[in-house]
């Protein structure tokens, strides 16, 4: 009797075993079939695929190479782009900078995607440009080297001297060399030549000329078209200049001074 219970059991616990193991398998082979039907879906849903791409940059500005060169960096990952597709969503991100893609007079590169209408957008976002720096020698000025810089004093691109007042041009007779993505000027002098562009920009005084003449006497003169010249401090930001530097110039003898001198703190120097 004992042995028949036992063996009765025995058999419950194969049967209870045969099942457990069983549901195990059919999760398995339940998950591996979502699983697939889920890689099939993102592979081939056509929902998740664009049909056209187009760019808001104008010829101006880069034209249609920047798609190209999208492209080629989006799709340099040869596994991802062989398994899912050129055309994918999953393959472009939402930005990308303009280092990145090689075009450093870019910012921002934003990548929309349109599921709906199956379309991707590429936005630019420009640099803002603070003006242009040219190293100048005595000895040769009608040759300088000159580059494009950002708000940060960041160098980001070489560019040709330029006359007027859209975008200041600083001349620099001091330093030798400047290399892409370099300073201006060593901190914190970069930041305070920045402020000095700024201040410039809040007047309305027309800069004829913004000079660097000896780096060590970390000075700028700025001469006028308008007005007398004017001496800034790379020691310290110029905005705390620019209150008095308006009322100056609205002052009725103001393009008789022949300076403006600013290097002393807290101090405002004008000569006749």
């Amino acid at each position: 009797m004992k042995d028949k219970i036992s063996q009765f059991s025995d058999l419950n616990k194969n049967r209870r075993r045969r099942r457990f193991l069983l549901k195990i398998y059919l999760s398995i082979f339940g998950g591996v079939v979502v699983l697939a039907s889920l890689v099939w879906l993102t592979i081939n849903l056509p929902l998740l695929k664009f049909k056209t791409i187009s760019s808001n940059a104008s010829e101006t500005q880069i034209g249609e190479k920047l798609i190209e060169v999208v492209k080629t960096y989006v799709q340099k990952n040869s596994l991802v782009v062989d398994i899912l597709g050129p055309d994918h969503f999953f393959i472009w991100p939402k930005s990308l900078t303009g280092k990145e893609i090689g075009f450093p007079e870019l910012d921002k590169i934003e990548i929309r995607k349109n599921y709906f209408s199956q379309a991707l957008l590429i936005s630019i976002l420009e640099k803002d440009i603070a003006g242009i720096w040219c190293l100048r020698k005595e000895s040769d000025t009608s040759n300088p080297k000159c580059w494009l810089f950002d708000r940060s004093g960041k160098i980001f691109k070489e560019s040709l001297s330029t006359s007027g007042n859209l975008i200041k041009v600083v001349d620099d007779y001091s330093q030798e060399n400047l290399t892409l993505n370099s300073k201006i000027l060593p901190d914190p002098m970069a930041e305070n030549m920045i402020s000095i562009l700024v201040m410039l920009s809040e007047t309305s005084l027309s800069p004829k000329k913004i000079e660097i003449l000896d780096l060590k006497l970390q000075e700028v003169e700025v001469s006028t078209f308008d007005g007398p010249k004017i001496y800034f401090s790379l020691r310290r930001k110029a905005d705390i200049y620019l209150d008095i530097l308006k009322a100056l110039a609205k002052e009725p003898n103001f393009t008789n001074l022949a300076y403006v001198d600013l290097r002393v703190e807290n101090r405002v120097y004008t000569h006749k």
